[in-house]
């Protein structure tokens, strides 16, 4: 709603400017098809020029991402009837009063025609009213009560109709009573509809004097219909409120052709309405990272503002983010696997252990990549060969052993490192299986997490708990 207010106010500042520029260089020209044509198309830029979204070459605004807290955020308490609504209102019952009497103005015009009947002769079309109508013309058919002029009057009224219709001027006028609707409340979009008559007028009349007629007896033409004639406004009438102006252009010399070239001073000033309305350029800002939810204390991240060289590079800057969310949690891993190393309470130990798993998964929950697994085969202590998972760093680590075994020709110290090995391997390479699911995991987790809580039996409580530890570990395997 606010938007489409500010759209009317920028587009009737857009109409302002354009009628100012119209006044001031264009008004008392000769050139009146020109004058048409751009009184037609700075009407129609108007409404188009804030619809056009440019981004502005000069301003910004700071953009946040959106992110799932930002979603999950309750929407605030509806709004009231406000300064806003009350504006639309007054502005919706404004249009309606203008659209509703344009309307009336219509149906008074089909009720003429009903009424008087067309009579189409010479490639007219003629609706002889018994009103005390003004001629006038609307579309393709001209209205006017024959008896009152003689043939000389009538040719000269009879051309000037033909203008209107040949030219086209019942659409400029049905467009402008349109937009003049949408703009009521625009002091300039009145003389601004005047102002298109009046160039109408202006064509008719030149052409009635170019083809011939005599300019004084014109002229007296047009003043003895000022009198006693009624008027339908929207309609192209022979009668016209600025009688004076008429006269005054049938006298005037013609402009001369450099005067043409004023048009161009209209450019400075759409490129500044352009810029006036341009959107600001959207500049990306870094949120505030949300806590993980890993059932310990949250992990919180200060805000930070992309540099403009990481704005140009928002692929780096969301890697930088990533790698911040990782050393966090991988700081808490650290701690809970620090404190389950030094405690001797074995349900302590057990809810940390399994605390530290759920740590480990919400890396890859959260869209952090976690260490990188390589599978190897491996014989077991039967003899059966089994493909077996570990994380590179600590494969590298035994790459590194096997490499000083080998160098080394001491005894003692190979059979530390192939002790030191057989260790690594035990507590970090976990054998590839494929016997649940991922979702079979998870359901059986929360059945035993729902057991848990549910249990008093101290020992049935570890067995649960060793067994969470062991589907956690499990459900890493899985992608």
């Amino acid at each position: 709603m606010s938007e489409f207010l500010l759209y009317l106010m920028e587009s009737a500042l857009c109409l302002s400017f354009f009628y100012g520029f119209y006044w001031l260089f264009l008004k008392n020209e000769t050139f009146f098809a020109l004058n048409r044509f751009y009184l037609i198309t700075a009407l129609l830029a108007s409404y188009a020029i804030p619809l056009l979204n440019l981004p502005s070459p000069f301003r910004t605004r700071p953009v946040t991402p959106v992110t799932d807290a930002m979603l999950s955020e309750p929407a605030g308490a509806a709004a009231g009837f406000g300064a806003g609504e009350i504006l639309l209102s007054v502005y919706l019952l404004g249009a309606g009063f203008v659209l509703l009497r344009f309307g009336y103005q219509l149906f008074g015009l089909a009720r003429l025609i009903l009424r008087s009947g067309v009579i189409r002769r010479n490639g007219c079309c003629f609706v002889i009213t018994q009103e005390n109508n003004t001629p006038f013309s609307f579309f393709n058919l001209i209205f006017l009560k024959r008896s009152e002029f003689d043939d000389n009057q009538f040719h000269r009224i009879l051309t000037h109709e033909r203008v209107h219709i040949k030219q086209q001027h019942s659409i400029d006028v049905f467009i402008m009573e349109i937009a003049s609707a949408f703009q009521w409340f625009n002091p300039f979009v009145w003389p601004y509809k005047k102002s298109l008559k009046e160039t109408h007028e202006y064509l008719a009349d030149n052409a009635v004097i170019a083809q011939g007629g005599d300019r004084a007896e014109y002229q007296l033409l047009i003043l003895e219909q000022q009198v006693g004639m009624k008027l339908f406004e929207f309609a192209n009438n022979f009668k016209h409120s600025q009688i004076k102006r008429r006269i005054t252009m049938m006298t005037k010399n013609k402009s001369k052709k450099g005067a043409r070239f004023k048009l161009l001073l209209i450019l400075p000033i759409t490129c500044f309405l352009l810029l006036a309305f341009a959107e600001p350029r959207p500049v990306l800002t870094s949120p505030t990272l949300q806590p993980v939810d890993s059932g310990v204390n949250p992990v919180s991240f200060q805000e930070k503002t992309l540099s403009e060289e990481q704005q140009k590079k928002p692929e780096q800057q969301k890697k930088m983010q990533v790698l911040e969310k990782r050393k966090a949690i991988e700081l808490k891993m650290a701690q809970i696997k620090e404190a389950a190393e030094n405690t001797d309470d074995e349900d302590k130990r057990l809810e940390l252990k399994a605390a530290y798993t759920k740590l480990r998964l919400s890396l890859k929950e959260n869209g952090v990549e976690d260490d990188k697994w390589i599978k190897i085969k491996k014989k077991t202590a039967d003899g059966e060969e089994k493909v077996y998972k570990i994380r590179e760093e600590n494969m590298k680590e035994v790459e590194k052993l096997k490499l000083m075994y080998e160098k080394t020709d001491d005894p003692e110290l190979k059979k530390k490192i192939k002790q030191k090995v057989s260790d690594i391997m035990e507590k970090n390479a976990e054998i590839v299986t494929e016997t649940y699911s991922a979702d079979q995991i998870k359901n059986n987790i929360k059945k035993l997490e729902t057991m848990l809580k549910e249990t008093n039996d101290s020992d049935k409580k570890a067995k649960i708990k060793e067994k969470l530890v062991s589907l956690y570990a499990l459900l890493e395997k899985h992608p």
